[in-house]
Parts: C-alpha cells; sequence; structure tokens
C-alpha cells in the first residue's frame, strides 16, 4: 500500500472498505480484487453488477493504471449515490438496477464483472447480453465463502460460453474465470 498511501488515506480506505460491507483491511482488499487486472487488460468501460459503492473500480483504475469509463448498478440506493460521488464525471453511469433485470444488457461494455451466482435467471441474463454483444467479456468471480461452488461455475461457463482464461485462482481468497459468447 506504500505508493497508494499518498493517493487514499486509511481514514479514506476504511471508509470505503466498510461503504462496500466488506470485513477485511485493505491489504485482504486488494489480495482478494487485484487478481482482476489482468482480465480488464485495454478495456475502455467495465460493467460492475452489484457495484456497491464503487470502490472496486477506483481499486481497479488505480492498480491497472487504466482510463476506464466506469459503470456500475447495484439495488442499493446509498450505495449507488456513493459511487456517483465517487466518479463525478461518469456519475450518470450508475443507476439503481437489479443485475437479474435486461436493463443493464443495453449497451455494450467492454468488461463486465459479475459475482458467480448459481442462479437460472440470472445466467440467462448473461447469456443474452453475451449473445448480443459477442466481443464483450464477462468476469465471473467466486470469493472464499463461495469457492465450493467454482467446479460447478467452470463446468457451467465450459457448457454455455467461450472460457477465455481460467479459472484463477487465489486458494482460500478467491478466483476468476472470464468468458465470451460461444457460437
Amino acid at each position: 500500500m506504500s505508493s497508494e498511501k499518498g493517493i487514499m488515506s486509511s481514514e479514506y480506505i476504511f471508509r470505503q472498505l466498510k461503504g462496500c460491507c466488506f470485513t477485511g483491511d485493505y491489504y485482504q482488499w486488494k489480495l482478494c480484487r487485484d487478481i482482476f487486472v489482468p482480465h480488464i487488460k485495454d478495456a475502455k468501460s467495465i460493467m460492475d453488477l452489484g457495484c456497491g459503492n464503487g470502490f472496486l473500480l477506483e481499486s481497479l483504475k488505480l492498480w491497472s493504471g487504466a482510463e476506464f469509463i466506469p459503470y456500475g448498478i447495484d439495488i442499493v440506493k446509498s450505495s449507488i449515490e456513493d459511487a456517483q460521488l465517487l466518479f463525478p464525471l461518469h456519475a450518470e453511469n450508475f443507476s439503481i438496477i437489479d443485475m437479474f433485470a435486461l436493463d443493464w444488457t443495453k449497451k455494450r461494455y467492454d468488461v463486465v464483472l459479475a459475482p458467480w451466482i448459481e442462479n437460472a435467471m440470472f445466467l440467462e441474463t448473461i447469456r443474452i447480453y453475451l449473445s448480443k454483444y459477442p466481443d464483450s467479456k464477462v468476469v465471473f468471480s467466486v470469493y472464499d465463502d463461495e469457492m465450493e461452488s467454482l467446479n460447478h461455475m467452470v463446468n457451467y461457463c465450459n457448457s454455455n460460453f467461450l472460457i477465455l482464461s481460467g479459472p484463477v485462482i487465489r486458494p482460500k481468497l478467491c478466483a476468476v474465470i472470464t468468458v465470451q459468447f460461444k457460437e
């Protein structure tokens, strides 16, 4: 965190982590989240499904040095308001929308960050999105308390999508898998 300390104060980081319901410290946050950096390389736009307060997008901008346009949806109004404050130049890109709804699929994003949710409606929404924008990528993620679903995620992705990379696994922490549309 030394190179980032000048950019983000300890108080700021604590407030942001609390705002996105993360219970660990910044080191744990980074260890579980910087795994996304190679998967967003060259992205000009990133949609975060369930973006919370937007801190993941801010962190990815910092860690990757990328200049992507951030987008996010969440069902919690106060979280979206926090994300809009975090990205005032892109405030209109953050909306109160349920990730299970098709509303967010009306626009193409280079990368969509999606939690792995074993829900047929959600996975169908992802499939519909990728069929509309076959050159877009979806990066699914699972964290420590969900790692038991990793095999199901890999099997489902193998059957329904073109796997571009992964799963990339950090044992006892997280895993990500990047997919595209499979014809």
